[in-house]
């Protein structure tokens, strides 16, 4: 209970007591999962009315090989409603079921204006590197701000603000659930929606390496300067007891 953006939990620590160190271990574990669980939900739904139409979809193309695709089509029915989550004061999340995959398209917005040239140049290549996907990744696409009417999925769908880095567009299709089980689907939809963690971990790790290689460069830089100092005219010449000559 409490205000509309805040959830608190009670929890009697006298039950918590009564139980052993394993139980008590699991549920303090997912009380610290609330937050995942509750992002997860909604796409995790879906991807169940996903699974089920294609088990559906087989059957009827089973029954009437004839007619298979007609049959198939017909079992499926019409996709749920689409939905847009409100993830963050500045990000949102759109959740589009289609006959045959489910889209997931998060925006993505930093608040320091610095890291926005990075994050775009990272969901670049992110997008690239998967964008017709493999058994270890989804097919994704990623878009500008400014080329957000290109996303005809997002239409319909209210967006409270516009990203300053852009959309990221996921897809899961009919052969990633076909046949799962809840475990999967809790695997396929939590590493979607936990998406800005993995963002934000290797951005920071890039800035780091990016500050690292400036201040090497800025040592080598030093050094060089160093090294190209000139000789005060008036300055006398030294000698080490060698004869060798220094300044």
């Amino acid at each position: 209970a409490g205000r509309d953006d805040e959830m608190k939990i009670a929890v009697e620590k006298a039950a918590l007591g009564r139980l052993e160190a394993s139980e008590a271990a699991r549920c303090v574990e997912r009380l610290s999962s609330t937050r995942i669980w509750l992002l997860i939900g909604p796409l995790v739904s879906r991807l169940s009315w996903l699974r089920d139409a294609v088990r559906k979809g087989d059957e009827a193309a089973k029954k009437a090989p004839l007619n298979a695709q007609e049959a198939r089509t017909a079992a499926i029915g019409q996709p749920p409603e689409a939905c847009m989550l409100q993830l963050r004061n500045q990000e949102s999340c759109a959740i589009v079921p289609k006959p045959d995959r489910i889209i997931v398209i998060l925006s993505i917005h930093l608040d320091d204006e610095t890291d926005v040239a990075l994050g775009r140049a990272f969901c670049q290549e992110f997008a690239e590197t998967n964008r017709k996907g493999n058994e270890f990744s989804l097919p994704c696409s990623f878009h500008e701000p400014k080329d957000k009417n290109m996303l005809s999925d997002l239409r319909g769908l209210a967006a409270n603000v516009t990203p300053n880095v852009g959309f990221l567009s996921l897809t899961l299709t009919d052969q990633h659930v076909r046949g799962a089980s809840e475990e999967r689907l809790i695997a396929l939809a939590t590493p979607v929606m936990t998406f800005r963690n993995f963002f934000l971990f290797h951005l920071k790790h890039t800035k780091s390496f990016l500050h690292s290689r400036l201040r090497k460069r800025l040592d080598n830089w030093q050094q060089q300067i160093g090294k190209a100092r000139r000789r005060r005219a008036n300055q006398e010449k030294r000698r080490l007891i060698s004869g060798k000559e220094f300044n």
